[in-house]
């Protein structure tokens, strides 16, 4: 009943898209979830589900998009640990639909844990999903028809995201040095059994929502906008991604490809995204971490390899 009653939700929240004539802008919606509620788990005992990096990768994103490729402050939108449920994910994405127009770019980045689901369409297929606050999950398949309908009416589209995209809930591993740091390791990963069954991990759509959009949309704003999607993915899909705690205090946590992105954008603000990806491969392969979380770029609509994420 909460699931339907989410997607109900859904469907009434994108608003009209205005016209392609007005200056195009950019706006951003922020996740990044540390702290994931403590639950009882399939055996009765208390599991932590708590990652290091995320706010901290949200606050460096939030700088990084601001002072580094100029983005305006006031179109960021942040939702932090208690404050990322669904309910408020539904309602900041809706904040942003609101100002969205047709020549916009739309930036959605996620930090937090992956996880992996059974449909709930009668196909028991498997789906990847990111995991809100309230263990309510955005499943691939409703972020991809979000994606293409933005795209259909005329918005760039750009989501970064830093979680795996397997089941499990794994422990830390035993420390690793990288460039000299040694860090704690765990995986920005959860399992249904990491959760009672009266928690069951349940799915928000957002499809609908952005079936507006395109109805919205008259055929001129769509070809004036000439708009493409750029998915900047933290590993593949059978990968885990690394939440890093350094243990000398000499720097923060954070998640190891949003460390990296970052750490380029700062650097090279007008890097391609093919130029990103392959710099961030080329440190995982000198750290030998290549094999175990290998980013994925994944390209649509206009969008190529000399793609920037904000073009100036």
């Amino acid at each position: 009943m909460k699931l339907k009653l989410l997607r109900v939700a859904l469907a009434s929240l994108l608003s009209i898209v205005c016209s392609a004539t007005a200056l195009a802008d950019t706006y951003c919606l922020l996740v990044g979830i540390s702290d994931y509620p403590d639950v009882k788990n399939s055996a009765g005992k208390f599991q932590s589900n708590a990652l290091k990096g995320p706010v901290n990768d949200v606050a460096k994103a939030k700088t990084v998009f601001t002072n580094s490729l100029g983005i305006d402050s006031k179109n960021i939108t942040t939702l932090l640990n208690a404050e990322a449920t669904a309910a408020n994910f539904l309602s900041g994405l809706k904040s942003v639909a609101n100002k969205l127009k047709a020549g916009d770019t739309f930036v959605f980045y996620f930090s937090g844990h992956g996880t992996t689901i059974k449909s709930d369409d009668g196909s028991n297929k498997e789906l990847q999903a990111l995991v809100l606050q309230d263990y309510i999950v955005l499943a691939n398949e409703e972020l991809g028809s979000m994606r293409k309908t933005l795209v259909g009416a005329g918005i760039k589209t750009i989501f970064i995201l830093d979680s795996c995209f397997a089941g499990g809930m794994d422990r830390p591993l035993p420390g690793i040095t990288v460039n000299g740091k040694v860090y704690s390791e765990g995986k920005r990963l959860l399992a249904q059994n990491a959760l009672p069954p009266s928690q069951k991990l349940r799915t928000v759509n957002p499809r609908s929502l952005a079936k507006q959009v395109t109805a919205t949309a008259t055929m001129k704003q769509k070809s004036a906008a000439e708009a493409g999607s750029v998915l900047m993915l933290a590993s593949q899909a059978n990968q885990t991604s690394i939440d890093l705690e350094f243990k000398d205090n000499t720097r923060e946590s954070r998640g190891l490809f949003s460390l990296l992105l970052f750490a380029i954008l700062e650097d090279k603000p007008t890097a391609t995204v093919s130029e990103i990806m392959q710099i961030i491969e080329e440190v995982l392969k000198q750290q030998d971490l290549i094999s175990r979380q290998r980013p994925r770029l994944v390209l649509y609509g206009s969008a190529g390899n000399d793609t920037k994420l904000i073009e100036k």
